[in-house]
């Protein structure tokens, strides 16, 4: 904040303070507050149409994520892909360095993020303390758990931070998180602990931790024997999935979206999800960052059954090309093997997905909605190997 002060007057731009800085960084947490303020308007909607068309309006942070490890276990993966409205194209991906007087397990940190975040937000990190965090976003569907907000607490973003500079293990990690839940942001969140994997040795216990928060509560499980058994629940072999809705039970039945898949179809329940059923098909033919990459962008509405001619039942979506088009969809797809983790970096390519689609261009049409501010206006970039260029 003192270096964007020093430097505003020079750019006749406004000084920033301790507040705007807090919202700057927590703009995800504060959509929570924004949430729970409107809540029975959100709860108010009578038909599937109503409610997919509030939801898309809503819906600030939609993501796709999978760690997968190889069928001879040599290798491990995690990527993630991003969902956000378009003008959140502005992307900047970061290292860290950070020399502490007081010696902490993580000095390198690697991470997708925006104009003066200190945090992710996708979120997507790799550390070097050996581990590697993702989260996808949980919607609330249950109002009353938003009484349970209370000021006491850390912001999402704060615990994060926390837990990525002092966290050695997976499940250490989730632990560290969860403390002072501010219940804001409610994310599923994926902790690899890449340095405790052995190439053509079984996945030792504990290698792969999720939290999925609520306010009030943050849940954990161990997911390591599903990944190496090659299953979550139904789900493909070598992999867990990501997409946005709760995989714990307590947390899928409290936070509301038990009884929303059940008013609204299964297209919003855990197992017959759209992406879980892309996912199903074709994740474990997922064995390098080649295949998994086109995963990670997959959309193919027109010829996918699966994806019944919508361009948002995808892996990438692209509401851009949806009947009543907006400009909001995956923004930017990150992944990491072992050999990156382990050398704090990753791939990372911006922008939607054009790999069977035309890529996005920013028209007239989207102009008139949407402040783009530095953004380029075509989108039809490639995979860039995002290491770092500072010095130890």
């Amino acid at each position: 904040m003192d270096g964007y002060n020093r430097a505003a007057p020079v750019y006749n731009l406004p000084t920033m303070g301790d507040f705007e800085f807090q919202f700057l960084n927590g703009n995800q947490d504060f959509l929570t507050y924004s949430l729970a303020l409107s809540m029975e308007e959100w709860l108010s909607f009578k038909s599937v149409e109503e409610f997919k068309k509030a939801f898309e309006i809503r819906s600030k942070s939609r993501c796709s994520a999978i760690v997968k490890v190889t069928p001879l276990l040599d290798d491990v993966f995690i990527a993630h892909s991003t969902w956000s409205e378009y003008f959140w194209m502005n992307r900047v991906f970061k290292h860290y360095l950070l020399k502490l007087k007081m010696p902490i397990p993580t000095t390198h940190m690697a991470f997708s993020s925006y104009p003066a975040s200190l945090s992710s937000i996708d979120d997507w990190y790799v550390m070097d303390s050996g581990l590697a965090v993702v989260e996808t976003t949980n919607d609330i569907f249950n109002k009353s758990l938003f009484s349970r907000l209370t000021p006491e607490t850390l912001l999402s973003w704060q615990r994060v931070r926390i837990a990525n500079a002092l966290a050695t293990t997976a499940q250490e990690w989730t632990q560290i998180f969860a403390e002072y839940n501010s219940g804001t942001y409610n994310n599923q969140w994926i902790a690899l602990q890449f340095s405790a994997f052995k190439p053509n040795q079984p996945l030792p216990d504990g290698l792969v931790w999720i939290a999925e928060q609520i306010p009030g509560n943050v849940s954990f499980m161990d997911v390591t024997s599903e990944v190496e058994r090659g299953y979550w629940g139904s789900y493909v072999n070598q992999c867990f999935l990501f997409f946005n809705v709760p995989a714990i039970e307590y947390i899928y039945k409290i936070s509301g979206n038990e009884a929303i898949a059940k008013a609204f179809g299964p297209s919003l329940s855990y197992d017959l999800a759209p992406r879980a059923r892309i996912f199903r098909r074709d994740a474990n033919n997922c064995n390098n960052v080649t295949t998994l990459g086109k995963f990670m962008r997959y959309n193919n509405y027109l010829n996918d059954p699966i994806e019944n001619n919508d361009p948002s039942w995808a892996i990438m979506s692209r509401y851009d090309l949806s009947k009543d088009p907006s400009a909001f969809g995956g923004v930017d797809t990150k992944m990491s093997n072992l050999e990156m983790m382990q050398n704090v970096y990753g791939l990372a390519q911006a922008g939607p997905t054009h790999d069977d689609l035309p890529p996005f261009v920013w028209t007239a049409e989207f102009d008139k909605f949407n402040d783009h501010i530095a953004c380029p206006i075509k989108y039809d970039f490639d995979w860039i190997e995002m290491k770092s260029a500072l010095q130890d």
